[in-house]
């Protein structure tokens, strides 16, 4: 009868009870100020646009667990109404690298509402167009609350929103879109909580993925930045309109279409609180 060969058992590690941060310890943020740079660092979690690092959602998310707290982002919402669409407009510019080398590359340049004829015309004739496209319009927001690991309260809330309206975004689809939206949030939802803890490593407290890079491809900058067009009566005055009905959404969208005035910019927040008190 054959010996049987002995059962090599393989010895676990020891998992120790983790222990949180206080981020009411002044000491605890300091010094884990520097672990979460390093950590950042080492894993090529931050984005530098001009001379400031902005930390990727991951650090962020980093940072929480190490003070005992995750995030918990609800279903993203849509914003936008089935039937709108989006017509996106392409040019060749001229960029400069970090050497001071030039060379041309054809960008976005512009995104607007399709039914928007008269600003997607003045852009038209100011820029040689090179490409175009239309697409659905989609636009989302979602909310994202911070828990403590231990009881599961609640103890920082974000809201996060993205559209395809946004240059750097235009080419996204409806998925892509969602999933930023929930990213946003989840980086606006500990930023609100932990700014500070993020700004002791040395990182600006603002989360990546809320920077918009207007300008900024592949670390080079835009020579050439396109003006938005002034609002003709008319259309100024259908934007009061849709600030009242639709609140929000219709503000942010004026003002990435058009170049606005202070005194009309009053108009449209006063449009804004008649919306609010005429829906409470």
């Amino acid at each position: 009868m054959a010996k049987k060969k002995p059962i090599k058992r393989t010895q676990l590690a020891k998992i120790e009870k983790p222990t949180s941060l206080s981020l009411a310890n002044p000491q605890d943020v300091m010094s884990f100020g520097q672990t979460l740079k390093g950590f950042i660092k080492d894993n090529k979690l931050s984005v530098k646009i001009g001379d400031t690092d902005y930390s990727m959602v991951d650090g962020w998310k980093f940072a929480g667990l190490n003070f005992g707290l995750t995030a918990i982002p609800e279903k993203p919402k849509p914003i936008s109404k089935q039937g709108e669409y989006i017509t996106v407009l392409y040019a060749q510019k001229e960029f400069v690298k970090k050497d001071k080398t030039k060379y041309s590359k054809e960008v976005a340049i512009f995104a607007g509402f399709s039914a928007h004829i008269e600003i997607l015309n003045e852009i038209r004739k100011r820029e040689k167009i090179t490409r175009e496209f239309t697409k659905p319009y989609f636009a989302y927001e979602c909310d994202c609350s911070i828990e403590k690991l231990s009881d599961h309260s609640k103890v920082s809330r974000g809201t996060g929103m993205c559209s395809n309206l946004e240059l750097l975004k235009s080419g996204f689809d409806e998925y892509s879109v969602i999933s930023m939206a929930e990213t946003r949030s989840i980086g606006k939802a500990y930023r609100n909580l932990l700014g500070f803890v993020m700004k002791a490593a040395g990182v600006d407290p603002t989360p990546a993925e809320e920077m918009t890079e207007d300008g900024k491809f592949e670390n080079i900058t835009v020579e050439t930045i396109s003006k938005l067009p002034e609002p003709t009566p008319q259309q100024f005055s259908e934007v009061m309109k849709q600030c009242v009905k639709e609140g929000e959404s219709a503000f942010v969208r004026a003002q990435k279409h058009f170049r606005l005035t202070e005194d009309q910019i009053s108009s449209l927040k006063i449009a804004l609180n008649a919306g609010v008190t005429k829906g409470s």
